[in-house]
């Protein structure tokens, strides 16, 4: 598991600088006081960063233990977020994410239909409010 985190930690260090790097390229705003587009992108980037190093850490420091051994579920988990990033162009981001968080709650085994329907739901207009209404950055 030491190996496998490390190899994770460094690919995901690798990936983070990367979109650092485009975060970077994005224009800031003219006006002083309005954030800019690149803002919420660079609080991910720098948490991404943050916890990349830190699992770095945590596999230099583990000590060898059992085999890395992968989810029988990881593949059906990366193709519904493959599917999720193609729905989102196809019909849109608010119904693409409510359906990929139903979806990921009945995978995990959550039944209570108060959930299924109103965290969802509760996200799309939080998002709705915050980037369209707020910040004025449409979504797609």
């Amino acid at each position: 598991m030491r190996i496998a985190n490390g190899i994770f930690s460094a690919l995901l260090l690798a990936l983070m600088l990367g979109i650092l790097y485009m975060t970077l390229q994005i224009p800031s705003s003219p006006n002083p006081n309005v954030i800019g587009a690149s803002y919420v992108p660079m609080v991910y980037v720098i948490v991404g960063i943050l916890l990349s190093v830190l699992i770095l850490i945590n596999s230099i420091k583990e000590k060898a233990g059992e085999a890395f051994k992968l989810d029988k579920k990881y593949f059906l988990y990366v193709l519904i977020a493959i599917a999720y990033m193609f729905s989102i162009n196809i019909i849109g981001y608010y119904f693409s994410s409510i359906l990929l968080i139903v979806l990921l709650y009945l995978l995990l085994g959550i039944r209570k239909w108060s959930q299924l329907l109103l965290i969802p739901i509760l996200y799309a207009l939080f998002i709705y409010i915050v980037f369209e209404r707020i910040i004025s950055l449409p979504v797609p």
